[in-house]
């Protein structure tokens, strides 16, 4: 009997003071790796941004919160200098606030937010789901966050700044043009369009993958949506809370410091279907005995689910029931010690 690896693993993002191993206000990090610098570019550029000053050669994204003085004191000092510049503020944290921002992409909105007045929310869930890609979007640039944090290329790599710059015109000039970002969309915003519903996650409460192949996890449930991980280990289990769309596993993957969590999804068409067979257990004793060959341990009474063990020729395992399913007839076995089933085909 193998130990259980059904344990929910979350990612967590550190934030501010939240962490001792998170940098001190005002620190810079270059980042000259180019495959890296593209993936956290890609994230910001295709996050939700609102769009400051008008089309420019020059993009600075700014990760912030309607609750950082900080960040208001950041926003307060750029209002004379986004005609250097276009700032793309990317909200990220969390309240009603940041919901209306989202919704309505404006510069009056996050004015509105620092100056205390409330705006209405009128698409909720919308504007939740945007707020999900912008803490991904978060994620991509560095688990430690401590707001604002700025985002720029330069000729010598990519710089982010935590914390306010020392410095606003010796940033603004060393930000490197990008001419063809100055028209760019954040393609999230059509994935955003796409409807998402959800049901329920049946009798599946937790997920790893089983599958043998690499398994990324998305920050919406469509493939064009940012890839928060490209590989899922077999080992590495989410916590599931519900199923959305044409095959797609809803997980908690991304644990925030006030407990709350931001959901990720799974594509996984078929570890659904198998989550969802009916079929009834007939209690029978006895034991299951691999004679002269392997015998495959199967999650699920059926052909397409994963092998999760073998049992080796000369070796038994007690039965704790029978199956019989579309004219197979499956031995029941308690695979691992938390409790959970496997099936082996007679």
């Amino acid at each position: 009997m193998r130990t259980g690896l059904w344990v929910a693993a979350l990612v967590v993002l550190l934030i501010g003071a939240a962490s001792a191993a998170a940098p001190s206000r005002g620190t810079q990090m270059v980042i000259e790796d180019a495959t890296q610098s593209e993936k956290i570019m890609d994230a910001l550029e295709n996050a939700v941004w609102i769009a400051d000053g008008a089309e420019a050669d020059k993009q600075v994204y700014v990760i912030f919160s309607t609750e950082c003085a900080y960040c208001q004191q950041f926003f307060n000092d750029t209002r004379s200098k986004v005609a250097k510049v276009q700032l793309r503020w990317i909200a990220h944290c969390c309240n009603d606030s940041a919901l209306a921002i989202l919704e309505s992409r404006s510069v009056d909105a996050i004015a509105h937010a620092y100056a205390r007045k409330a705006q209405p929310v009128n698409d909720r869930a919308r504007a939740a789901r945007t707020l999900v890609v912008n803490q991904w979007a978060a994620k991509a640039v560095s688990d430690s966050l401590i707001y604002p944090m700025l985002i720029y290329r330069t000729a010598q790599g990519l710089v982010v700044n935590f914390g306010l710059p020392p410095d606003l015109d010796a940033m603004f000039a060393v930000v490197m043009k990008q001419s063809e970002q100055a028209q760019h969309q954040p393609a999230s915003l059509v994935v955003l369009n796409q409807p998402l519903v959800l049901t329920p996650a049946d009798n599946m409460k937790s997920y790893y993958n089983r599958s043998g192949k690499p398994l990324a996890l998305y920050a919406q449930p469509d493939f064009a949506a940012q890839k928060v991980s490209l590989n899922i280990p077999a080992d590495y289990g989410y916590q599931v809370i519900g199923f959305a769309n044409d095959g797609w596993i809803v997980v908690k993957g991304l644990l925030m410091p006030d407990g709350s969590y931001v959901p990720a999804y799974i594509h996984a068409p078929t570890d659904i279907a198998l989550s969802r067979l009916k079929f009834t257990v007939r209690p029978v004793r006895g034991v299951v005995v691999a004679q002269t060959r392997a015998l495959e341990i199967r999650l699920h009474p059926d052909l397409n689910s994963p092998v999760v063990d073998r049992l080796e020729p000369g070796s038994q395992m007690d039965k704790t029931g029978e199956v019989i399913l579309a004219g197979k007839t499956w031995a029941q076995v308690q695979v691992y010690t938390d409790g959970t089933k496997g099936y082996i085909l007679r």
